[in-house]
């Protein structure tokens, strides 16, 4: 009677419910055409700041952006009225550590062991020369 703005009491039974705002229907169409379709598993290359706050985002959203130009990977989010936010984070290739040489490090401790009773045993025998010094001196005295 209406236009068929109304839904029918079946269809709202059988779960498919259908607003028949024509409106609303295009406004939905519009903004998912409007919204880019990322693949999760596909890396989103941006040029720069400028690339990634041009990168749209519906709100709510987040999305890492790879920078072409620089070393950076952009985190870029929205609030729930689709403010963006573009934190960028510098990124470098992973150099793992290098293994310890443990030949080299033996041969070292070796070294300072040799040296630190060289000087343990030159330093006995200035005290033994300084004890028997002060004995010969005071068997002088008497």
């Amino acid at each position: 009677m209406y236009g068929n703005y109304m839904t029918q009491p079946s269809m709202i039974m059988s779960g498919q419910y259908q607003t028949g705002n024509p409106y609303l229907d295009r406004l939905n169409a519009m903004q998912a055409a409007q919204m880019p379709q990322v693949n999760p598993y596909q890396i989103t290359r941006v040029n720069g700041r400028n690339g990634a706050e041009a990168f749209q985002l519906p709100p709510n959203s987040s999305i890492m952006l790879l920078d072409e130009s620089q070393p950076i990977v952009w985190l870029a989010t929205t609030d729930g009225a689709g403010y963006k936010t573009c934190t960028p984070y510098q990124i470098t290739q992973y150099q793992p550590q290098p293994e310890p040489d443990y030949n080299a490090f033996n041969e070292r401790l070796t070294r300072l062991e040799t040296m630190f009773d060289e000087s343990h045993s030159a330093d006995a025998k200035q005290q033994d020369s300084k004890s028997t010094g002060s004995t010969e001196s005071t068997s002088k005295s008497k």
